[in-house]
């Protein structure tokens, strides 16, 4: 002669949990066993249960948000930093849009990056010139693939193999250079 069955289908499972969690079940069931104490918390007070669990879930999703807009605002930031960086060098390097226009004006297709700048004003030499040809770059272009490329200015800049930065080529921008 067996006991009576209290379920119709068991299931036998193992739970990890903390020691003090473990006391705390034994306390709240008193002479229930730990299998019913779980069936009575689903069956009867499963939507405090499925609220505790929807709360945890609204909880890690809230952390892993507030995680992404830290990081956003970061990342604003550093943009607002470069583009007040951008705008301030801009400002120095005032650009002579009619020196741009004089200079591919004659039917020049293509220039030296030295002869634009001495066209725009610069009158620095050697390793001088050189820095403020790489600051001009930095701050009016994009890099490329090929070499660098000014929306704004609607020029092209592509190095030459065997010449310094002065020596690359200066274009305008064609259709082509998009991609």
């Amino acid at each position: 002669m067996g006991r009576n069955r209290k379920y119709k289908n068991p299931t036998t499972i193992t739970l990890y949990i903390e020691n003090e969690t473990l006391n705390k079940i034994d306390q709240l069931r008193k002479n229930i066993s730990r299998g019913e104490l779980i069936d009575i918390l689903v069956t009867q007070k499963g939507h405090i249960a499925q609220i505790v669990v929807e709360n945890l879930i609204l909880k890690k999703e809230n952390t892993e948000l507030k995680e992404r807009a830290r990081r956003l605002e970061q990342r604003i930031e550093q943009l607002e930093s470069k583009l007040r960086t951008t705008s301030k060098a801009k400002e120095k390097l005032k650009i002579d849009y009619e020196a741009l226009e004089k200079l591919f004006a004659n039917g020049n297709n293509e220039v030296k990056l030295l002869d634009l700048m001495r066209n725009l004003g610069y009158k620095e030499g050697g390793d001088a010139l050189k820095r403020k040809a790489e600051m001009f770059l930095n701050d009016y272009f994009d890099e490329n693939g090929r070499g660098y490329i000014s929306m704004d200015l609607k020029l092209v800049v592509e190095p030459v193999e065997g010449f310094g930065i002065l020596g690359s080529k200066v274009r305008r921008l064609k259709n082509e250079d998009y991609n």
